[in-house]
């Protein structure tokens, strides 16, 4: 039985999502933040009701309960297929970029997301996908009221049941999530915390 390509492409959201919580576990050692150790309780009681398993065979959601997973994440999650056109935007893309799925779907990522003087670099970025590999990295991005922001971006090769390249996902967090004044803050926070535990 062949899997549809919604089955295929929930299956490599839910592997990227893992890639990400990775990349969000190393840049937490750089934010001091009581919503991230939230995200991450909430993740290890999910974790305990699937009976401690991983990835995506781990749970027995429905096709609409993983929609709604994916929809519900903290990150933009967008897909293309390979001749560079959007197939999926979930409810965070559209809040980070400004577009709606309907206006995102069928558009060329790079004239979505991208200044031209950036093109290049996600035209690179892109074509390592198509041959197989990841990428991840801060990347500038823009929103459709051409405001430029930095992202830390996850980029993956997507991959059908069959093992045929069929596009990329990419997921997308706003860099100021981990801001250096929050990074001061919590610092300063914390030796203040041992100077006054030092004088008691």
């Amino acid at each position: 039985m062949k899997t549809t390509p919604t089955k295929e492409l929930l299956t490599k959201m839910l592997e990227i999502e893992e890639s990400q919580e990775r990349l969000k576990q190393e840049m937490s050692k750089f934010k001091v933040s009581t919503g991230l150790r939230q995200r991450s309780h909430s993740r290890n009681i999910c974790e305990e009701a699937l009976g401690g398993g991983t990835g995506p065979s781990a749970g027995k959601f429905t096709h609409k309960q993983y929609l709604n997973i994916v929809q519900s994440m903290g990150q933009s999650v967008h897909a293309f297929d390979l001749k560079m056109r959007i197939i999926f935007w979930n409810a965070m893309a559209e809040k980070q970029f400004g577009y709606t799925a309907e206006e995102a779907v069928g558009q060329n990522p790079i004239n979505v997301m991208v200044d031209d003087q950036d093109a290049a670099f996600a035209m690179n970025i892109a074509q390592r996908c198509f041959n197989g590999e990841s990428w991840t990295g801060e990347f500038p991005v823009r929103s459709k009221s051409g405001h430029r922001f930095s992202a830390v971006t996850t980029c993956s090769p997507f991959y059908d049941d069959a093992g045929s390249l069929v596009g990329i996902i990419s997921l997308t967090t706003y860099t100021s999530c981990y801001s250096i004044k929050d990074v001061r803050f919590g610092m300063q926070g914390e030796q203040q915390g041992h100077v006054e535990n030092a004088s008691r």
